[in-house]
């Protein structure tokens, strides 16, 4: 719980970053860089981006993903042109 010992950021934020810091310097840690597409999920459309893609890489879901963004994507041209 080293997130604990730590301030917020400048937005509020605790950082991982610093924890994982905090935490090299108290004994080893390891990381694993793979290789594949990165997601910035503490940001709005970073977390809306890997929620879409991931559904859409689901058998379960891609079907029922597809057809509500084109029915919100057609909306929103339809509202434009009424506009």
């Amino acid at each position: 719980m080293y997130w604990l010992i730590f301030q917020r950021g400048h937005s509020g934020e605790l950082q991982l970053t610093d924890a994982i810091n905090e935490l090299n310097r108290r004994q080893a840690v390891l990381a694993y860089n793979f290789e594949g597409k990165r997601y910035d999920i503490g940001d709005k459309i970073g977390f809306i981006k890997a929620t879409v893609d991931f559904a859409l890489q689901r058998e379960d879901t891609r079907e029922d993903v597809i057809e509500y963004v084109k029915n919100v994507y057609e909306m929103t041209v339809l509202k434009r042109e009424c506009d």
